[in-house]
């Protein structure tokens, strides 16, 4: 991905404004350092999402991060996320890696491109769904961002025990693609039971 991704789709459109889980996570605060660099890139706002594709950002545990490395071939990885002060987070953490800095980090610093795919997988298809995001890696040690480090400890128990030591990746967003059966059997389309 050499530009931005322009015309992010729109998927299905959900009720702009309401209340909904994600609410206080994606809320621009005042005090987000990085709130300035968002404010020239052509990006795409999490809270525009449709609501089914905010609640699977919130409940989902793992996703795909993609990037590619230093030959520009593809890799993936499963990365735990969380989503705060208008971008999306994760962390090196201490599970074991090979080498003190991860390949990763050096990658996303040669080429900060990259997407994240969250999404549910089900052998009934009508619940079905996926969401990617768009956009560049930014590299910041943890204690830059304490709403980022707050939002990882309050969706994985091990970093509410441990605080992982970082450094984190800051996805800025830049485009979205979003998709669902629209089989849904829930008449509000959520992707959850209720309840």
């Amino acid at each position: 991905m050499d530009q931005p991704v322009e015309g992010a789709e729109r998927g299905e459109a959900g009720p702009l404004g309401a209340a909904g889980p994600l609410e206080h996570l994606l809320g621009q605060s005042a005090g987000n350092r990085y709130r300035e660099s968002d404010a020239n890139l052509q990006g795409v706002r999490l809270e525009r999402l449709p609501g089914w594709a905010r609640e699977l950002l919130a409940s989902e545990r793992v996703a795909r991060l993609a990037y590619v490395d230093e030959e520009d071939h593809p890799r993936v990885l499963p990365v735990t996320f969380a989503v705060a002060g208008g971008a999306v987070w994760s962390t090196i953490d201490e599970k074991p890696k090979r080498s003190s800095e991860p390949a990763r980090l050096r990658h996303l610093r040669r080429r900060p491109e990259a997407a994240l795919l969250v999404d549910v997988y089900d052998d009934d298809w009508t619940r079905l769904a996926w969401v990617q995001l768009l956009g560049k890696i930014y590299v910041l040690p943890a204690q830059l961002a304490p709403e980022a480090i707050e939002a990882l400890a309050a969706k994985y128990a091990p970093y509410a025990e441990r605080t992982p030591p970082g450094p984190l990746l800051r996805l800025s967003v830049e485009g979205s693609r979003q998709w669902r059966s629209t089989g849904s059997p829930r008449p509000d389309h959520s992707l959850h039971e209720p309840g």
